[in-house]
């Protein structure tokens, strides 16, 4: 019994404890808040006299927790709050922002315009979209920016996402495209800038691609459509003539030019224009060119452009005259005119003055534009041979390719040199050298035949690898062919002075 009634009392005890703790224990009001740009992990609630809340601050994208106001300070984040008292607290967001670094080489001012959102300071918050502009000083030329993904856009647009730096660069422009030697300062190979801005009349001739200027005055221009080459010749300090033969191609004025920039108008022909600008290729060599196809590389057009020994012999008589039938496929003004005279192995000896090099097995044709009166079966051989050093030795340095000529009028016979050719007498069997640095070509109209007439040649395309042949006594006779070529002064067709 008397347990019992210690128990009882115990336990109301303990109850009467229990309710004055409770009356006796503060509680407190926590509010939390939070700026736009993110949000927090609590809203707020009635907590104990010292108990610690743990609010998580997390910022929306493209913005970052700057800190916290109210109640508490600093940026720690996660916060650990101590209710010791009722607290109104307020995570803050800012903006992320990020550094843009304008930079410049050369001489030329970049403005900055905000298109979107705000700046602070020298920075500007992520999102911003920032066009700048690059303005060249006088001659001077805007050529490109470095660290963005369109470096000739100008002016260009700039997302700033995080910090970046990018310059300006600037390039310096030539009075003249031509230099102390008259010559133009342009050589090499320019691609051009996508999307040229087309005139006049809308043609796929006016897309162009690239362009190569070469040292020797031709040119060739890539369309996306046609690759043409042919002659170019400085006009004025700052415009070119374009032709094939004497067909104009087309005529760049205004032409803006630095070591690796170049800028003009094209006004073709045809009758389509353009505006155009392009960066020099620094990989381009023309001694080493491979890129243009061999058959549209020019050995002979007869335009006086092209340097060219050529003679006939065995009875043919050669001379360049002007083109009598300038139609079909050759309108070229001036032509090679060879009159066979009937005797056997009469033919035309071809010098150009570089060399014939067609190593290459894609490229082993040579095209000869070809014109007879008639519509006869005739014969046609062309030889690639080596520098003469005697008439004797001459045939086991030649190979050669016979095809047919059977339409009348102007036709363009093809010679393949990688599939069909042979060696020369006397050494038909012997096994095929290569196709590298022959000087000469030799033509046959009906070869081994008496055959009689008056034929014209045209517009020799080959492979030509760029090493040029020397005149060392300047009589105008290549040193290839020249078996005196320390004579100079009035020479026969070998170089020598007549007997």
């Amino acid at each position: 019994m008397v347990n019992y009634l210690m128990k009882k009392t115990i336990s109301f005890f303990l109850f009467l404890v229990l309710i004055a703790c409770t009356k006796d224990t503060p509680q407190f009001t926590l509010t939390i808040n939070a700026t736009s740009g993110g949000s927090v992990n609590l809203s707020g609630g009635t907590y104990n006299e010292n108990e610690n809340v743990i609010v998580v601050a997390t910022p929306a994208e493209g913005y970052q927790f700057s800190g916290w106001e109210g109640d508490a300070s600093g940026n720690v984040n996660p916060l650990t709050v101590t209710m010791t008292d009722d607290k109104t607290i307020q995570a803050t967001f800012s903006r992320t922002q990020y550094a843009l670094t304008v930079n410049k080489q050369g001489r030329g001012t970049v403005s900055q315009s905000l298109i979107i959102a705000g700046k602070s300071s020298t920075d500007y918050v992520e999102g911003s979209v920032v066009e700048l502009n690059a303005q060249p000083d006088t001659q001077w030329v805007f050529y490109q920016w470095s660290g963005v993904a369109s470096p000739t856009v100008n002016p260009i647009e700039l997302l700033v996402d995080e910090p970046k730096t990018i310059t300006a660069i600037f390039e310096q422009t030539y009075d003249d495209i031509r230099n102390e030697l008259n010559s133009f300062r342009g050589v090499g190979k320019w691609k051009i800038r996508p999307r040229p801005r087309i005139s006049s009349k809308s043609s796929q001739d006016c897309e162009l691609l690239s362009i190569i200027f070469r040292s020797a005055g031709s040119f060739t221009a890539v369309t996306s459509i046609a690759t043409v080459t042919g002659q170019y010749a400085i006009e004025s300090n700052n415009s070119i003539q374009l032709s094939i033969g004497d067909m104009p191609y087309g005529q760049m004025t205004d032409i803006v030019l630095t070591d690796n920039y170049i800028g003009f108008s094209l006004n073709f022909a045809s009758g389509c224009s353009l505006e155009a600008t392009g960066d020099k290729d620094p990989t381009f060599d023309e001694n080493t060119e491979t890129e243009i196809p061999e058959t549209v590389r020019i050995i002979a057009n007869f335009e006086d452009n092209v340097p060219l020994n050529y003679y006939g012999f065995n009875g043919v008589y050669s001379v360049r005259t002007f083109n009598p039938y300038q139609t079909g496929i050759n309108p070229s003004t001036h032509v090679l005119e060879i009159q066979n005279r009937g005797d056997l192995y009469e033919g035309v000896l071809l010098a150009p003055g570089q060399r014939i090099d067609m190593r290459d097995p894609n490229k082993q044709i040579i095209q000869i534009d070809f014109y007879q009166e008639t519509a006869q079966e005739v014969s046609v051989m062309l030889k690639l041979e080596y520098p003469i050093t005697d008439e004797f030795n001459q045939a086991q340095y030649a190979v050669e390719v016979m095809t047919t000529a059977s339409q009348a009028g102007w036709q363009r016979l093809e010679f393949d040199f990688g599939n069909r050719r042979v060696n020369s007498f006397p050494h038909e069997n012997d096994p095929l050298v290569d196709l590298s640095s022959y000087n000469l070509l030799a033509l046959f109209i009906g070869n081994n035949t008496t055959l009689t007439g008056t034929f014209y040649i045209d517009n020799i395309f080959g492979g030509i690898s760029g090493a040029v042949i020397q005149d060392t006594d300047e009589d105008g006779v290549f040193d290839s062919i020249d078996s005196c070529p320390d004579e100079a002064g009035a020479v026969d067709y070998g170089g020598c002075p007549p007997n």
